[in-house]
């Protein structure tokens, strides 16, 4: 057995056993890390769930909006009465609050010990609009002004709203058109221009009417 073992290693055929073996690995964590990236891909282009809840700061109530996106433990020191105070560990969520024009950023961290009832809930009557700048906007649909006239949005409006914004994806797709082909082919032109300019300089035939035409 052992010569039959000493032979099997002389020919080498336990390097062919080792190679296809690595090769099977290497395709399994390959398919594997494929898989990975599609659900985390999927999962961050599917729509999430949106929430709204009170949060109870130093007295002041306000009411958040939002996608729940991550949730964490914090440590917090908790009073318990007497003036006694416990540390002890709290859930911590990361909410998507949108509007970053008006709040200035896109993601908000809320302690749940901030939230009243510790209660959080879906939304209802909320509308998420994805804009092309400022990142989401959540909030409730009650009004459309288009130059300078206020709509009331009623069940008979909604069709409005949908044609509306057929003519704002047209027009920017024309915005689009004008930016990548228009403006892109003139920047080619005057691009090759300097470029020009810049060798008949260095060979020392740039005269004063070149410049004019250039």
């Amino acid at each position: 057995m052992m010569r039959d073992l000493r032979e099997w290693f002389n020919k080498g055929e336990h390097w062919v056993w080792f190679s296809a073996s690595a090769v099977s690995i290497s395709v399994v964590l390959v398919v594997g890390l494929i898989m990975m990236i599609t659900y985390k891909g999927m999962v961050h282009f599917w729509p999430h769930t949106v929430h709204t809840f009170e949060l109870n700061t130093n007295g002041k109530v306000e009411t958040i909006v939002g996608e729940l996106h991550q949730q964490k433990m914090k440590e917090v020191m908790v009073d318990v009465g007497d003036g006694v105070k416990l540390k002890t560990e709290v859930p911590q969520y990361l909410m998507k609050v949108g509007n970053r024009d008006v709040y200035g950023v896109d993601f908000r961290w809320v302690d749940s010990v901030n939230v009243v009832n510790q209660q959080m809930q879906p939304a209802t009557n909320v509308v998420v609009i994805e804009r092309y700048e400022w990142g989401h906007v959540y909030g409730q649909f009650n009004a459309l002004k288009q130059q300078g006239k206020t709509l009331k949005i009623t069940d008979e409006n909604i069709p409005l709203i949908y044609e509306l914004l057929e003519k704002s994806n047209h027009i920017r797709e024309q915005i689009n058109q004008i930016e990548k082909v228009v403006i892109g082919g003139i920047n080619y032109k005057i691009e090759g221009l300097r470029l020009e300019q810049k060798k008949l300089a260095l060979e020392g035939e740039l005269t004063n009417e070149m410049k004019v035409e250039l």
